[in-house]
């Protein structure tokens, strides 16, 4: 008897520690504008790409132990932890496609990035006032259409001459399909743009 409870003493607070593994403090905003802070989890489960779930759904608990499941056409954007994410929508034909996008860059130009399935991605460039621009790294046209991706980056980093000069000598590669080099284009963009009077 003795043994069993010393057992469940050590055992409890193990036991307590998995069942909240993954939740991290955070608030979800609703397409209405409403806030709801409590707790959140990447995915739908367990056997899943937790990169690939944060994309389409979250899970949302309060402190009150509520839980909620959160999609893309939902809300307009999540925090967990230090992560911020948007809601990114695209109409397709007659449906709407939308996703969470996570932010990796805050500023002149923001960057922000998806996770698909079978470990592709797309990276996501916005300017204030400007449409987002995305570069996807399964996408055959950085392939076989590379004139019109290096022109439509060329017109988007347009106000930064020493980007375009990189972009147009080929010091940024913007045709390996692991597109490394988009981050440090908007780093340098950034840095430009602040620069600037």
């Amino acid at each position: 008897m003795k043994l069993s409870i010393l057992l469940l003493f050590f055992c409890l607070p193990l036991c307590l520690v998995a069942q909240n593994s993954g939740w991290l403090p955070g608030y979800v905003v609703t397409i209405q504008g409403d806030t709801f802070s409590g707790f959140i989890k990447k995915g739908n489960n367990i056997l899943s790409d937790a990169k690939y779930d944060a994309s389409h759904g979250i899970r949302f608990k309060n402190s009150r132990g509520i839980k909620i499941y959160f999609t893309p056409p939902f809300v307009r954007s999540y925090v967990r932890a230090n992560e911020r994410f948007i809601t990114y929508k695209s109409k397709l034909g007659k449906d709407v496609w939308a996703v969470f996008i996570k932010q990796l860059v805050v500023g002149p130009m923001s960057l922000y990035i998806y996770y698909g399935d079978k470990k592709s991605y797309m990276y996501f460039l916005k300017k204030p006032g400007s449409n987002f621009v995305f570069v996807e790294s399964d996408n055959a046209e950085l392939t076989f259409n590379r004139i019109r991706i290096k022109t439509m980056l060329l017109e988007y980093f347009r106000d930064c001459p020493a980007v375009v000069k990189k972009i147009e000598d080929g010091t940024y590669r913007i045709y390996n399909l692991r597109l490394k080099d988009i981050p440090l284009m908007v780093e340098e963009y950034n840095k430009c743009m602040s620069s600037q009077p």
